[in-house]
């Protein structure tokens, strides 16, 4: 055997989920292309591949999870409990989410990306792969692209285009709030921008739903820690369903806002005015030790992101932001809602803000033309 061979059988083997590119499913799509995976080391909890499929002249988005790399844990010396409790936790995330997604379908969710199959896939015959298991699959109708491809481009993303896609995004959350269901990881690479729908809400596998047991419930922040809001980040739990989930959407749903207008989320111009000393991971003390000081570095980036927004809205947008993304998670939402009994967050008042604000942003332009 020459040092060549000995190099290529000496290389780890790829695992089954990466290798579906040219499968055919059971249910007709042909797996096409696998995606970029440069937002992995973001992702919380399991790793799952992304790939392009189509069927006919249909397209679609495919999300494959990998159980082949929870079975090999094995081979690198992990304790064998803690390799059964991670296979449980990866069959469980896949069931609850083909469950909501489900769900979501059946109630007409429009305002929340549609699933339109699941289940098994097996790479070719003729790859080399670690080991001989199914790969489940979740496949989705397929998008232009997440909100990020379109932000920079001034020719799509115009005031008017903003406020819209903001409009539906919140539409989702009110939809999904309705039903008792958190998204709880809503960031910009999870809305999703299509042709003639607009913006809808992607990725449920962090959504918890009220009394349905998900297995990242107990996670203290469930979503991306980039994101989440400083209580959750600080190491915080509220006990209220409100404040925990709800109030964890609508601070998500600032921070879109405040990047489709600057290019930022609200974390990254909030870290930006706390010490090193108090930042979350350093800091060691409660929560409401730190909020005064978080407060005051909020106040700080509204007067950064004001002047961002345009001019015509420019008022309407900082009291938008204060709402949404108040540090304090029980002054979070529309004041009104919040003095009601059961405290709601008052998403259906963003709803009408943001519809309110997208037919003004469409008239301005049409005087302008």
């Amino acid at each position: 055997m020459n040092g060549n061979a000995m190099e290529t059988a000496a290389e780890p083997p790829e695992m089954p989920a990466r290798l579906l590119a040219g499968v055919t499913l059971t249910n007709g799509w042909k797996v096409t292309k696998k995606l970029s995976t440069e937002d992995e080391k973001h992702s919380p909890g399991f790793f799952s591949v992304g790939y392009l499929a189509e069927k006919g002249a249909e397209k679609a988005f495919l999300k494959a999870f990998d159980l082949a790399a929870v079975m090999q844990m094995n081979a690198t010396g992990a304790d064998p409990g803690a390799m059964m409790v991670a296979l449980q936790q990866l069959s469980s995330a896949f069931t609850a989410e083909d469950a909501l997604l489900k769900f979501c379908s059946a109630s007409k969710l429009d305002r929340i990306v549609r699933a339109i199959g699941s289940g098994f896939a097996t790479p070719p015959e003729d790859v080399r792969v670690a080991a001989p298991y199914p790969v489940p699959y979740l496949l989705f109708e397929l998008a232009d692209g997440d909100i990020r491809k379109f932000v920079g481009k001034t020719d799509r993303a115009e005031d008017a285009w903003r406020f819209r896609h903001l409009h539906d995004v919140a539409v989702g959350l009110q939809q999904l709030h309705t039903h008792r269901i958190a998204h709880q990881d809503l960031k910009p690479a999870n809305v999703l921008v299509f042709p003639t729908e607009g913006a809808k809400i992607a990725d449920l596998g962090r959504a918890s739903r009220d009394g349905v047991p998900a297995p990242h419930d107990s996670y203290p922040v469930p979503g991306d820690f980039r994101y989440a809001p400083p209580e959750l980040r600080y190491g915080e739990t509220p006990t209220s369903w409100v404040d925990r989930r709800e109030a964890s959407d609508l601070y998500h749903l600032g921070s879109l806002m405040t990047f489709v207008f600057t290019g930022m989320a609200v974390n990254t111009s909030l870290e930006k005015y706390i010490p090193d000393s108090m930042r979350p991971g350093v800091w060691r003390g409660r929560y409401h030790e730190i909020l005064p000081h978080v407060n005051a570095a909020f106040t700080q980036v509204l007067d950064e992101v004001g002047p961002q927004f345009p001019e015509w809205a420019r008022s309407d947008l900082v009291m938008l932001l204060r709402q949404m993304c108040h540090p304090d998670y029980k002054l979070r939402g529309a004041p009104s809602a919040r003095m009601q009994v059961k405290s709601p967050i008052g998403m259906d008042r963003f709803v009408s803000h943001f519809d309110r604000l997208a037919k003004m942003a469409a008239l301005k332009m049409r005087q302008s033309q």
